[in-house]
């Protein structure tokens, strides 16, 4: 049974605040939205997404209409959680192919004790609501309905938040938008979520310090224009939204946050926040005018999927000049279309981005032919994809190209050679590389010192220096120059070429790596005597290839690595050779729990004793010292529960930092060594290696991540390393290490 070109729905949420049942009468065929939620495909963007073991929820219903639906446990604007609610931006009830909009009439019924919305009409009890829409938005909280006044009405858990509340009626009265239900939901992947007279915001918005809050008026600003918007077409209203939240947005915040952020660009973690587009709501902090989330599961983006208003919005003024989008929201009533139209735009320009972005690629080639110079410019791209126009820059003119669909090129003589040249510089066309955009090749280079291991019971620091040069944008090639101090080594200064290929993990990182590299060192008379002499030189070649994402708490993946190494002691005839690999895996039943482990083996020929294998350092054995015991054949192997009690968090420490999470680990290792020697104050007590030693032992750790100025992590650890049992090594005190990042 159904309405014509209109549905009734009357339904009621059950005390878990999880299950809805409920009645639909509507024309069309039914489909189930929660089928069609996209997974998680890398383990970051999974913790990202479910508070516990993956779940997909469930729906039914039966010829009358009657249907029950059983919302997963998931973090964003469709899902529940267990002791605060349920967030629901459309896709809660079946839902009628093609996401049409319909004149709506719906009940929905709340459990006691809790406060709900449904398209802007908030309240408890039986909330009633008619209209048009396309979907429908609701949430049902164990928490609180604050009225601030002006049509401003906040829904939430926990206890009252008067600075958020504070920057919301600043954004709510800058925008000048219409009435809006604000919802504090628990999104990790995207900043905000706009309903029809609903918005949906992430929990963590506002757990920041004060003065940050300034840079999430932008995209707060732009949502409470699109929810407070009285259009039917969603589409329009992204248009209205990303043109009018541009002028708030550059008001609002002064200076963005992305654009600080770039102060910093020269330390390597900043660099790869920058470009690795890892961040929770990296197209919102950086102003970015494609999406970065990479699961689209907007019930538009299920049903219907296009480009976005703001895209759109980049689109006219590309192809028709600056203002064009401006002029188009100005003209706008009701239909779009005749929007184009009245300020003459072609509206099948408009219906020829009413659809997906194409994947595609533009480069770049500046040449002299014949002794005459041009730029080349080459679109990768489907056949059907739509002409767009890129902007480029010649010596600082800004000049366009309208590419033409699929592959083609152009090419623009110049009268001589020129400085630079630019392919898109306000990053609108979406392409798979970027490497390719600029001539000549922007070389962005990063280095930072810092201790990555300090031994406390032996006082020993780890500690490099880095500096590296990679083209902007490029996943490729890397060189690095590079110092460090260590546990065999006073001082080292390496040279080392990176060759990156596989698949991308993330804008940055690729799967694998290849690495040859050369480096001289001064060995350390603390580690063990040598007659031989203090300086040595080597080079080698390495491989690894890597398919973790997360940096800081990995759930799924392994790495594979294997190395070579060649080196001597000028002068003194003594040179040896390493060979090494390496394997571990880590494999997780839950978000907050992972079981990691590693094997790893080497050999060792020649006889320069601070490159033969040692048993134990923050390199090997955390339960044993680094010169207890040496030798030419090496084994290790290493198990490890990692659990974090608490993550998410956003907890203010001091000025620029707060508590993101913590981990708690606990683990067993174990290693032999062939060919061996036990070392006595730097001496070998058997010259001939002719002896085999083995120790078993124990780790416990805690590692904190915090953040800083809410994108940069830092993660920092300690490591208690207990040595159980041992054959052919004494046996020391417990080793206590500080750290950078996990053990392995």
């Amino acid at each position: 049974m159904g309405l014509a070109h209109g549905a009734r729905l009357v339904a009621e949420v059950q005390p878990d605040l999880r299950t809805i049942t409920g009645t639909l009468e509507a024309e069309g065929d039914w489909l189930d939205p929660l089928v069609l939620l996209p997974q998680p495909q890398d383990d970051l963007t999974l913790a990202r997404t479910y508070p516990g073991a993956p779940d997909h929820g469930e729906m039914v219903w039966d010829d009358a209409g009657a249907f029950t639906t059983v919302l997963p446990r998931r973090y964003g604007a469709l899902g529940a959680i267990r002791g605060r609610g349920l967030w629901a931006n459309g896709g809660w009830h079946p839902q009628v192919e093609g996401l049409p909009v319909l004149d709506w009439e719906v009940e929905l019924t709340l459990p006691e004790g809790t406060v709900g919305v449904v398209n802007g009409t908030a309240g408890e009890g039986t909330l009633v609501w008619s209209g048009r829409a396309e979907r429908l938005s609701i949430a049902v909280l164990d928490g609180n309905l604050r009225d601030l006044g002006d049509g401003l009405v906040v829904l939430d858990t926990g206890p009252h938040r008067p600075r958020r509340d504070a920057e919301l009626v600043l954004a709510h009265e800058g925008v000048e938008a219409g009435p809006v239900v604000v919802v504090e939901a628990p999104m990790h992947r995207r900043l905000v979520r706009p309903g029809q007279g609903v918005l949906f915001v992430s929990d963590l918005a506002y757990r920041t310090p004060r003065w940050l809050h300034r840079f999430h008026r932008g995209p707060v600003g732009a949502g409470l224009i699109q929810a407070g918007a009285p259009l039917e077409d969603d589409w329009a209203s992204e248009l209205v939204a990303a043109v009018d939240g541009a002028s708030w947005r550059a008001e609002a915040e002064r200076i963005e946050l992305g654009r600080l952020i770039r102060l910093g660009a020269f330390v390597p973690i900043v660099d790869y926040v920058i470009y690795s587009g890892t961040l929770p709501f990296h197209a919102e902090i950086f102003d970015e005018t494609h999406l970065g989330d990479p699961l689209e599961d907007d019930v538009r983006e299920l049903f219907e999927p296009r480009i976005t208003g703001r895209v759109l919005a980049t689109k006219l003024d590309d192809a028709h000049g600056p203002g064009t989008a401006r002029a188009v929201v100005d003209a706008l009533d009701e239909d779009l279309g005749a929007a184009c139209v009245a300020i003459g735009v072609d509206e099948a320009f408009l219906e020829s981005w009413r659809v997906p972005y194409p994947e595609q690629d533009v480069r770049l080639a500046v040449e002299r032919i014949e002794g005459d110079w041009q730029v080349g410019i080459a679109r990768l791209a489907p056949r059907d994809a739509p002409p767009e126009v890129l902007r480029y820059t010649i010596d600082g003119e800004s000049r366009a190209w309208e590419m033409p669909p699929g592959t083609e090129t152009t090419r623009i003589p110049l009268d001589g050679a020129p400085r630079r040249v630019v392919l898109d510089p306000d990053d609108h066309v979406l392409q798979t590389d970027r490497a390719f955009d600029r001539w000549p090749a922007r070389i962005t280079p990063v280095g930072t010192v810092y201790p990555d291991t300090i031994n406390v019971s032996q006082s020993i620091l780890v500690g490099v220096a880095t500096v590296q040069l990679r083209r902007q944008y490029d996943t490729r090639s890397a060189l690095t120059l590079a110092a460090s101090t260590g546990e065999t080594d006073l001082a080292a200064g390496y040279v080392a070429y990176h060759r990156f290929f596989g698949p991308l993990k993330d804008r940055r990182t690729r799967t694998q790596r290849l690495t040859a590299w050369s480096a001289t060192t001064w060995l350390s008379p603390g580690f063990a005597t040598t007659a031989a002499g203090r300086y040595t030189l080597a080079s080698g070649l390495s491989w690894r290839r890597d398919t973790r994402v997360s940096r800081a708490f990995p759930l799924s993946g392994s790495a594979l690595s294997a190395a070579v190494e060649l080196g001597g002691v000028p002068e003194s005839g003594r040179t040896w050779t390493g060979l090494s690999g390496a394997a571990l895996t880590v494999a997780s039943p839950h978000p907050r729990v992972v079981f990691a482990g590693r094997l790893s083996g080497g050999v060792a020929t020649g006889f320069v004793e601070h490159r033969l294998l040692s048993l134990g350092g923050s390199s090997a054995l955390r339960s044993l010292p680094p010169s207890s015991v040496l030798g030419h054949q090496r084994g290790l192997v290493s198990g490890e529960l990692r659990v974090r009690p608490v993550r998410n968090a956003s907890i203010p420490l001091l000025w620029l930092y707060w508590l993101d999470e913590v981990q708690l680990t606990g683990g067993v290792e174990g290693g032999v060594v062939g060919a061996a020697s036990p070392l006595v104050d730097g001496e070998l007590v058997d010259p001939e290696l002719s002896g085999t030693a083995w120790v078993l032992g124990g780790t416990a750790g805690v590692l904190v991540t915090t953040d800083g100025l809410g994108v940069i992590p830092w993660t920092v650890g300690a490591t208690l390393g207990v040595p159980f049992a041992s054959q052919g090594v004494g046996l020391a005190g417990p080793q206590l290490y500080l750290r950078l990042g996990q053990e392995f």
